[in-house]
């Protein structure tokens, strides 16, 4: 007898949405004009009352939908800063139930020393519907630094979490932050760079450091709770940290750069797996890391992901463009990714001069792949949100919402008032499958908002609307 299970699953839900009036003619890749107001949310932050840069560089789909923001706020005329987390419902508006307004914001440095500079901020789920907010800090006297902090579900800090609900790091030795993530359990890692100078050349090394849900160094990953390593490659030996995930055999992946050349800038795209346990995964390209290029000599992987069948995702930039390969399980190319397991594109055009980035990816279920970043409009200017989604042999998929003669890809300008730019810094799926993105957009030179965008999206999640596995209706993932 043949299985109709899923067909008839499918079917059901499908007459259910229509029978509430859900189902609409709309492309995916358009926007969901009942998420805010017309598919967008701006949100305004203010540090001492001045115009601020502001920018969501962290995204959350939470297990009940609620969305989570994470990033930065700087004022440009008094020099304050925040790092910020903001929580968004479903659908879209600022949720009072987290810190009263929406906003949880810690301002300064956590030690009340000097004059804090945050930077980029990226969240993870904590433990009962809390979040993890990890942003890189410049302590006003002379180093870079890290801070992570653990807020509750309703937007307060967690005492029992470090100190006072922040663990902090900094000094000499510290150079930048890449990212966060969590396990089931409230374990969370982060990803940074250590800055040895006390080597023959200067050497700039990944670390991914595990602590437990109260903030202490997790004994049982790495060496004392961290993995220190390097590329060591080129005349620099310098490797940034800049995306991190977790497979779901609770493996790490990792991704930056590594500098390769010798005598000029040469810096290619950098991978590294860990296993759960925090040792470099032999199973990976033979030592737990490789780089590879396109053929430029300014690379940087600035996203990583790995799919329903455990293929390794990277994405980030080359010389200007969007770069993004495909790696089999054991680190090697995926031939069957766009002939060689390597694509670069444009979104607006391939005549060259152009800046677009890749930030975020996220792959579907049924193969296809989400991406999300920097586009440019004229060769060098325009910066609006590029959204692109291709298919599982790295085509780019016509059915997606598209730009005239560009299949695949999208740009949305954000911006508001006087303002002229707009970025998308992240792109995750919502449990409907709705795809989710985040960034930052002016409303005034100079003068930027957090901003969450929801797309439509003819994907839909198998299990109940759970994205747990990357599950999909379809009988397999090409």
């Amino acid at each position: 007898m043949a299985r109709t299970g899923p067909v008839f699953a499918l079917l059901f839900v499908s007459l259910a949405l229509w029978s509430r009036g859900e189902v609409r003619a709309q492309l995916p890749g358009a926007l969901d004009t009942t998420f805010a107001a017309g598919g967008l949310r701006h949100v305004d932050i203010r540090v001492g009352g001045a115009p601020r840069s502001n920018n969501a560089t962290g995204l959350l789909v939470q297990a009940d939908g609620k969305i989570v923001l994470g990033g930065a706020a700087t004022a440009n005329d008094v020099g304050a800063q925040r790092m910020v987390a903001v929580r968004l419902t479903a659908d879209g508006d600022l949720d009072s139930s987290f810190s009263g307004d929406g906003i949880a914001a810690i301002d300064g440095y956590p030690d009340g020393e000097g004059l804090a500079r945050f930077y980029e901020g990226r969240v993870a789920a904590a433990p009962s519907g809390g979040v993890y907010l990890f942003n890189e800090v410049y302590d006003g006297f002379c180093c870079p630094a890290w801070s992570l902090a653990r807020f509750s579900a309703s937007g307060g800090l967690v005492a029992g979490f470090g100190e006072g609900g922040l663990v902090t790091a900094g000094g000499f030795d510290y150079a930048s932050t890449g990212d966060v993530a969590s396990r089931a359990d409230g374990r969370v890692l982060v990803f940074w760079d250590l800055n040895d100078e006390g080597g023959p050349i200067p050497d700039q090394q990944w670390v991914i450091e595990q602590f437990t849900a109260t903030g202490a160094p997790d004994g049982g990953f790495g060496e004392g709770g961290a993995r220190v390593f390097g590329f060591d490659l080129g005349d620099s030996w310098e490797d940034y940290s800049h995306a991190m995930t977790l497979q779901h055999d609770g493996k790490v992946l990792a991704s930056g750069l590594a500098d390769v050349g010798t005598g000029e800038l040469d810096i290619d795209f950098a991978i590294a797996r860990l296993t759960a346990t925090g040792a470099l995964d032999a199973s990976f390209s033979g030592d737990g890391k490789r780089t590879l290029g396109f053929g430029g000599d300014d690379e940087e992987a600035l996203a990583v992901a790995s799919d329903a069948r455990r293929r390794i995702l990277v994405a980030g930039v080359s010389n200007g463009n969007c770069a993004i390969a495909r790696l089999l399980p054991d680190g090697s190319l995926d031939p069957s990714f766009s002939g060689d397991g390597k694509l670069t594109f444009s979104f607006a055009s391939d005549a060259g001069g152009a800046f677009d980035q890749i930030f975020g990816l996220v792959p579907q279920g049924d193969g296809k792949l989400i991406v999300a970043g920097r586009a440019t409009t004229t060769a060098g200017t325009g910066r609006r949100v590029g959204v692109a989604r291709l298919n599982a042999d790295g085509s780019f998929d016509p059915t997606f919402s598209s730009l005239a003669g560009r299949p695949g890809r999208q740009i949305f300008d954000w911006a508001t008032g006087t303002g002229t730019v707009s970025v998308g810094r992240a792109v995750t799926l919502a449990g409907d499958g709705r795809i989710v993105v985040s960034g930052g957009a002016e409303r005034a030179p100079g003068d930027m908002d957090f901003v969450a965008a929801r797309l439509h999206n003819d994907y839909i999640f198998g299990d109940g609307f759970d994205r747990g596995g990357f599950a999909a209706w379809s009988s397999h993932a090409d």
